[in-house]
């Protein structure tokens, strides 16, 4: 596609070049116009168009993507409480009936300690050899921003413009 667009670019800059260049002859100025709005009606919008349904079908495939993933995340999370509460059952299940371990042909089922695991009540509590601290820097792109349009320098920093293609 982008060959495709580049001979369009290609074939308009040339004609433009040549309009140019006959600019007093009005008889070969109309000709070369005609064939400018030849390429334009015929290539340039249809390709513009044709870029347009592009661009929108892969956005509204990635909004279904989106939609798709938070659909299965909260399946997930609704199929991993559903297997906490099973388990959680037949562990009270084994423990009512007086029972560690059940061996079957599928497999066994056994009620096991698990490794001792620390719950912090309240962090604020702790002494500071129990805790770490984490410093994050962020900078204040809005402040940099604003110093670098007065023409204040920022050492590590400078403004960029872009641009985007906006389709409506």
């Amino acid at each position: 596609m982008q060959q495709w667009l580049y001979d369009i670019s290609e074939r308009m800059t040339a004609l433009s070049e040549t309009l140019e260049t006959f600019g007093d002859d009005t008889e070969t100025s109309k000709d070369i116009s005609g064939a400018i709005q030849g390429v334009y009606g015929r290539e340039v919008t249809p390709a513009v168009q044709d870029g347009i349904a592009y661009i929108k079908n892969q956005e509204a495939m990635v909004d279904g993507i989106g939609e798709q993933i938070k659909r299965l995340q909260e399946l997930k999370r609704i199929r991993e409480n559903r297997l906490k509460r099973v388990r959680d059952g037949y562990k009270d299940f084994l423990k009512s009936i007086g029972k560690k371990k059940i061996e079957t042909e599928l497999g066994n089922m056994t009620v096991a300690k698990s490794p001792v695991s620390v719950v912090v009540d309240d962090v604020n509590k702790l002494l500071p050899q129990y805790t770490t601290t984490h410093i994050e820097v962020k900078p204040d792109k809005v402040s940099i921003k604003e110093a670098l349009k007065k023409g204040v320098p920022v050492e590590g920093a400078h403004l960029q413009e872009d641009e985007s293609l906006r389709i409506k």
